[in-house]
């Protein structure tokens, strides 16, 4: 059983990190292009 709650804490931590790294990028480059942002959103 806690194999998935590894799972499940490693996920919500990705999903974590990506939102803040996700907003600070955006924040930086908003003048950029769309293509840019939808690029880091994907990734």
């Amino acid at each position: 059983d806690r194999k998935p709650k590894c799972c499940l804490f490693s996920f919500t931590s990705k999903i974590q990190v990506n939102r803040i790294v996700h907003a600070q990028l955006w924040v930086h480059l908003l003048p950029a292009d769309e293509v840019t942002t939808v690029f880091l959103q994907i990734s």
